[in-house]
């Protein structure tokens, strides 16, 4: 980890020195006063339950050296350095940023409704056949896990892989001036959130902010021999980025015409109005502006993007495509099931390319890649295969976990167990009942649904006559796991998956300690 003295750290949170000397060198940060090493700066953030300020006196004697505070402080601890300021997380947040700047390796920021995460951790093992990449530890892509994400940054890395998410309005704004990415990429829009944003739209505009922190004239980056700097990747395939896509395309025509109208209007005093149509896309001001010096590329499989994944098919637990791309085409096999693993990879292996890192390499990195835990893994126990995909879940995230159900092979009956997704808002009953929509057009024997948001799920199924999917719904995992005891056997699989409320965890375990 990068060290910082207290002498900048007043510099840059442009904080008050109340005791201590600026001499002091900070060796890394926390927020949490018992998991403290020698030499941090504790952060005391204000939150809904509680106010770190009640906690500084034991960060202090676990080892950190210094702490920010915006209260006064009554006693202080001798050998220990104490500054003011206004808003500890604001200047958390401003140390950070400085921390970034001050190291010229290419950042890569991650951004999406659904997947960031397993993005991000493709993008980073497609990167590390060339590159000392740094990536988000787990999911911290909150306002301060990106934060504690940027102190992290070593001068040997050679690229960063930084998750950025947001939960509530104008959030992307602020993770964008911290990180500063000189790539982006957006995996999709779907309807995380949509409690807080009100429509996609809303998430989509709030997203595509994270090409606002960009500074054009920043040349840092340029030192690593990049093949394109400044880069937004957008699924193509989603109908809320190729928005963004349709929109950069209308901007090339538009400079394109101005350019010639302006060639014209020096041979004639007479211009043609304007051929070309403006395309809807809501986006901020200063993200269109932004967009404008930004390069746009595409992935996906369904429509023609930049980066396409052709051949598709599923062998032996294994995923095969062909990556078509600039009329060059490369096969790539995946250990991963499931559709938007493809996706992930497509995008891994397009920025990889930016790296100068070819496809050919790139897919090493790929071909090795394993799934974190909760996030979609796959074994057996006692003949029962297992998807453990409990970590979170969205209603575009619950439909590839049972696309991955569907293409686990060697069993006899599939069972999908999902608990609610919450945080939906007003638009729950309608994303739970689609997702039973999904379910009735799929190949699957049993649904046991647990909650009340997820009956939705089991209406749908019901509604639907033709559909011959057994349903069972409950209100507690534990009435689940005994329903679930007396149906799994050997060649059974069964994927389990629900918002991180609603513990579907233990449900995993208790089937692993039969």
């Amino acid at each position: 980890m990068a060290q910082i003295t207290i002498a900048k750290i007043l510099e840059c949170t442009k904080g008050t020195l109340l005791k201590g000397e600026e001499t002091v060198v900070v060796k890394g940060f926390s927020v949490n006063s018992n998991k403290i090493n020698n030499g941090d700066m504790f952060i005391p953030t204000i939150g809904e339950r509680t106010n770190g300020h009640k906690y500084i006196d034991s960060a202090l004697n676990n080892g950190a050296v210094a702490t920010l505070t915006s209260e006064d402080i009554k006693n202080y601890i001798d050998g220990k350095v104490y500054i003011k300021v206004n808003d500890t997380l604001k200047a958390f947040q401003d140390i950070a940023a400085y921390m970034r700047e001050q190291l010229p390796l290419p950042v890569v920021g991650v951004t999406g409704s659904v997947g960031k995460t397993t993005t991000k951790e493709m993008i980073a093992a497609a990167l590390g056949i060339g590159r000392n990449t740094f990536k988000t530890e787990g999911n911290m892509n909150s306002q301060i896990g990106l934060s504690m994400m940027m102190t992290k940054l070593e001068k040997e890395h050679t690229a960063a892989v930084i998750e950025m998410g947001v939960s509530e309005p104008d959030e992307m704004d602020n993770l964008s001036r911290i990180a500063k990415p000189d790539f982006y990429v957006m995996t999709n829009i779907g309807v995380s959130h949509i409690g807080q944003f009100g429509s996609k739209e809303n998430i989509l505009k709030e997203k595509a902010n994270i090409i606002n922190g960009f500074e054009i004239e920043n040349s840092k980056s340029f030192a690593y021999d990049l093949k394109d700097i400044n880069c937004l990747f957008v699924n193509g395939d989603d109908e809320q980025l190729r928005k963004i896509a349709d929109y950069k395309k209308y901007l090339n025509e538009k400079n394109a015409e101005d350019d010639n109208a302006q060639n014209v209007t020096a041979q004639s005093s007479t211009v043609e109005d304007s051929i070309v149509d403006e395309v809807d896309c809501p986006l901020s001001d200063k993200t269109k502006k932004a967009l404008e010096k930004t390069k746009v590329i595409t992935y996906g499989i369904d429509s023609k993007c930049d980066f396409r994944a052709v051949n598709i098919m599923t062998v032996k637990g294994q995923v095969h495509f062909d990556v078509a791309y600039r009329d060059k085409m490369e096969h790539i096999i995946l250990n991963v099931l499931g559709r938007h693993n493809i996706y992930n990879a497509l995008v891994a292996i397009a920025v990889a390319r930016c790296f100068n890192i070819k496809p050919i390499d790139s897919k090493i990195g790929l071909f090795e890649y394993e799934p974190m835990a909760m996030r979609g893994t796959i074994e057996e126990h006692k003949g029962i295969k297992i998807i453990d995909d409990t970590y979170n879940a969205s209603p575009d995230s619950m439909k590839s976990g049972v696309d991955v159900l569907l293409a686990v092979e060697g069993v006899e009956k599939r069972v999908a167990v999902l608990a609610d997704i919450l945080e939906l808002g007003e638009k729950s009953y309608e994303c739970h009942y689609e997702v039973g929509e999904y379910l009735t057009k799929k190949k699957i024997d049993e649904v046991v649904v647990i909650g009340k948001e997820a009956k939705a799920i089991e209406e749908a199924i019901k509604n639907d006559k033709e559909c011959s999917i057994v349903t069972h719904s409950f209100d507690s995992n534990e009435e689940a796991n005994a329903y679930l005891d007396g149906i799994l056997g050997e060649k059974v699989a069964v994927l389990i998956k629900g918002s991180r409320g609603m513990h579907t965890d233990e449900i995993v375990e208790h089937i692993k300690s039969r």
